[in-house]
């Protein structure tokens, strides 16, 4: 079963520019060798002003998956050398906390990232609500625990110190 996901990526991006973010679609090519659309989630006190979701498809997946596709929603939220147990501790209590599990710990480059795969039907239009509002909710969370999980990684503060006085706290510490 072939699924254009390039025409997927086209009307993903079109719907969420209708929702007010700001979109771009980044073409195949050498260096990628997938086209992924970048979604700007603005964040009132983020230093660059928001963080950027990449969506992208992870190919050749349908025929293992009778038809269903997988998108992946990728947030590299700091790219602080990591080596941290108080972070790795975090990141667990925090993900048993919230209603989408993405925050995380890469190895190779070392980063804090928020990673989500979502499962998605043939029929394009039935997804494009998904993928909205599974945007929606990322840009929530990250603006929700992205400082704090940031301050942990890059080694200023505990769990307990960065999480004091966040609205979420007695779910964490």
């Amino acid at each position: 079963m072939s699924i254009d996901h390039s025409k997927q990526l086209e009307a993903f991006s079109e719907a969420l520019m209708k929702e007010g973010f700001s979109v771009n679609i980044i073409e195949k090519s050498e260096e990628r060798p997938y086209e992924t659309v970048l979604v700007f989630l603005t964040q009132e006190n983020h230093p660059a002003g928001g963080l950027q979701l990449e969506l992208s498809f992870i190919p050749n997946m349908e025929e293992q998956l009778a038809g269903l596709s997988l998108l992946q929603c990728f947030v590299d939220v700091s790219n602080t050398s990591i080596d941290n147990l108080e972070l790795e501790k975090a990141v667990t209590t925090v993900n048993q906390s919230i209603p989408l599990v993405g925050f995380g710990i890469l190895a190779k480059p070392t980063m804090l990232c928020f990673r989500h795969t979502l499962m998605l039907l043939p029929k394009m239009e039935d997804n494009i609500p998904l993928v909205i509002q599974t945007t929606w909710l990322i840009s929530y969370l990250l603006e929700v625990f992205e400082d704090n999980l940031t301050q942990i990684a890059e080694e200023k503060t505990t769990i307990a110190e960065a999480f004091d006085g966040h609205p979420f706290a007695h779910l964490l510490v």
